[in-house]
Protein backbone atom coordinates (compact mmCIF):
# COMPACT_ATOMS: atom_id res chain seq x y z
CA UNK A 1 0.00 0.00 0.00
CA UNK A 2 0.92 3.48 -1.33
CA UNK A 3 -0.16 7.38 -0.65
CA UNK A 4 -1.43 8.32 -4.22
CA UNK A 5 1.04 11.70 -3.02
CA UNK A 6 3.59 10.25 -2.70
CA UNK A 7 3.34 8.18 -5.91
CA UNK A 8 4.06 4.58 -6.89
CA UNK A 9 7.04 3.21 -4.92
CA UNK A 10 10.29 1.69 -6.24
CA UNK A 11 10.78 -1.97 -6.84
CA UNK A 12 12.05 -3.41 -3.49
CA UNK A 13 14.05 -6.16 -5.30
CA UNK A 14 15.97 -3.65 -8.18
CA UNK A 15 15.18 -0.20 -6.62
CA UNK A 16 13.92 0.84 -10.08
CA UNK A 17 11.12 3.04 -10.70
CA UNK A 18 7.60 1.44 -11.13
CA UNK A 19 5.34 2.55 -13.88
CA UNK A 20 1.31 1.07 -13.18
CA UNK A 21 -1.11 0.56 -15.55
CA UNK A 22 -4.54 -0.55 -15.96
CA UNK A 23 -5.08 0.07 -19.35
CA UNK A 24 -6.84 -3.31 -21.21
CA UNK A 25 -7.70 -4.38 -18.02
CA UNK A 26 -10.99 -5.86 -17.64
CA UNK A 27 -12.79 -7.99 -14.59
CA UNK A 28 -16.18 -9.02 -14.02
CA UNK A 29 -17.75 -11.33 -11.66
CA UNK A 30 -19.92 -13.84 -13.68
CA UNK A 31 -22.87 -15.94 -12.12
CA UNK A 32 -22.12 -15.49 -8.08
CA UNK A 33 -23.24 -11.45 -7.72
CA UNK A 34 -26.61 -10.12 -7.54
CA UNK A 35 -27.85 -9.36 -11.01
CA UNK A 36 -25.85 -11.67 -12.94
CA UNK A 37 -27.46 -14.85 -12.19
CA UNK A 38 -31.05 -15.01 -13.44
CA UNK A 39 -33.48 -14.99 -10.19
CA UNK A 40 -35.38 -18.34 -10.14
CA UNK A 41 -38.46 -18.26 -7.40
CA UNK A 42 -39.04 -21.41 -5.55
CA UNK A 43 -42.11 -20.68 -3.84
CA UNK A 44 -41.58 -21.90 -0.43
CA UNK A 45 -38.01 -21.69 -0.19
CA UNK A 46 -38.03 -17.83 -1.34
CA UNK A 47 -36.41 -15.96 -4.50
CA UNK A 48 -32.95 -17.47 -5.64
CA UNK A 49 -30.98 -14.44 -7.23
CA UNK A 50 -27.44 -15.70 -6.92
CA UNK A 51 -25.78 -18.49 -7.49
CA UNK A 52 -25.31 -19.60 -4.24
CA UNK A 53 -28.73 -19.24 -3.02
CA UNK A 54 -29.73 -21.25 -5.67
CA UNK A 55 -27.75 -23.99 -5.16
CA UNK A 56 -28.58 -24.16 -1.45
CA UNK A 57 -32.44 -24.30 -2.42
CA UNK A 58 -31.58 -26.92 -4.94
CA UNK A 59 -29.75 -29.16 -2.02
CA UNK A 60 -32.74 -28.23 0.01
CA UNK A 61 -35.07 -29.95 -2.51
CA UNK A 62 -32.38 -32.68 -2.72
CA UNK A 63 -32.19 -33.71 1.25
CA UNK A 64 -36.19 -33.72 1.56
CA UNK A 65 -37.09 -35.67 -1.62
CA UNK A 66 -33.67 -38.20 -2.02
CA UNK A 67 -35.05 -39.97 -4.79
CA UNK A 68 -36.71 -37.67 -7.21
CA UNK A 69 -35.11 -35.16 -9.74
CA UNK A 70 -35.03 -31.71 -10.03
CA UNK A 71 -36.05 -29.53 -13.46
CA UNK A 72 -36.70 -26.29 -13.74
CA UNK A 73 -38.59 -24.55 -16.39
CA UNK A 74 -38.59 -21.38 -17.75
CA UNK A 75 -42.12 -19.65 -17.12
CA UNK A 76 -42.20 -16.73 -19.36
CA UNK A 77 -44.66 -12.89 -17.93
CA UNK A 78 -47.46 -14.05 -20.45
CA UNK A 79 -47.44 -17.41 -18.59
CA UNK A 80 -47.02 -16.23 -15.22
CA UNK A 81 -50.05 -13.58 -15.94
CA UNK A 82 -52.20 -16.11 -17.28
CA UNK A 83 -51.59 -18.08 -13.77
CA UNK A 84 -52.47 -15.03 -11.83
CA UNK A 85 -55.18 -13.92 -13.90
CA UNK A 86 -57.02 -17.84 -13.60
CA UNK A 87 -55.99 -18.00 -10.06
CA UNK A 88 -58.12 -14.69 -9.28
CA UNK A 89 -60.99 -16.06 -11.60
CA UNK A 90 -61.36 -19.07 -9.56
CA UNK A 91 -61.07 -17.21 -6.36
CA UNK A 92 -64.16 -14.98 -7.52
CA UNK A 93 -65.73 -18.20 -8.47
CA UNK A 94 -65.78 -19.01 -5.05
CA UNK A 95 -67.06 -16.18 -3.44
CA UNK A 96 -69.60 -16.22 -6.01
CA UNK A 97 -70.50 -19.73 -4.67
CA UNK A 98 -70.71 -18.74 -0.96
CA UNK A 99 -72.82 -15.80 -2.22
CA UNK A 100 -70.43 -12.78 -1.41
CA UNK A 101 -70.16 -10.44 -3.74
CA UNK A 102 -67.83 -6.64 -3.69
CA UNK A 103 -70.77 -4.78 -2.05
CA UNK A 104 -71.32 -7.70 1.48
CA UNK A 105 -67.49 -7.78 0.95
CA UNK A 106 -67.44 -4.11 1.76
CA UNK A 107 -69.85 -4.06 4.26
CA UNK A 108 -68.45 -6.54 6.83
CA UNK A 109 -64.99 -4.75 6.60
CA UNK A 110 -66.37 -1.67 7.46
CA UNK A 111 -68.35 -3.75 10.12
CA UNK A 112 -65.64 -5.31 11.52
CA UNK A 113 -63.09 -1.84 11.33
CA UNK A 114 -66.22 0.01 13.09
CA UNK A 115 -66.20 -2.47 16.14
CA UNK A 116 -62.23 -2.60 16.58
CA UNK A 117 -62.27 1.66 16.31
CA UNK A 118 -65.20 1.32 19.44
CA UNK A 119 -63.25 -1.50 21.39
CA UNK A 120 -60.01 0.73 21.05
CA UNK A 121 -62.05 3.92 22.17
CA UNK A 122 -63.76 1.89 25.01
CA UNK A 123 -60.09 0.63 26.16
CA UNK A 124 -58.70 3.99 26.24
CA UNK A 125 -61.93 5.51 27.85
CA UNK A 126 -61.53 2.69 30.19
CA UNK A 127 -58.49 3.71 30.90
CA UNK A 128 -58.77 7.07 31.73
CA UNK A 129 -61.67 6.33 33.83
CA UNK A 130 -59.97 3.94 36.22
CA UNK A 131 -57.04 6.21 36.75
CA UNK A 132 -59.26 9.36 38.32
Amino acid sequence: MYRRSAGVPDCPQCNSERKMSFKGLRYAVHGESYGSFGAVDFGVLGKAETKEQYDRCISVIKERFPNHHVNIEHESDAQRNARSEERQHNTYLERKARGYDSQVLKERRSESHAKKFEQSSNGASNANGSAQ
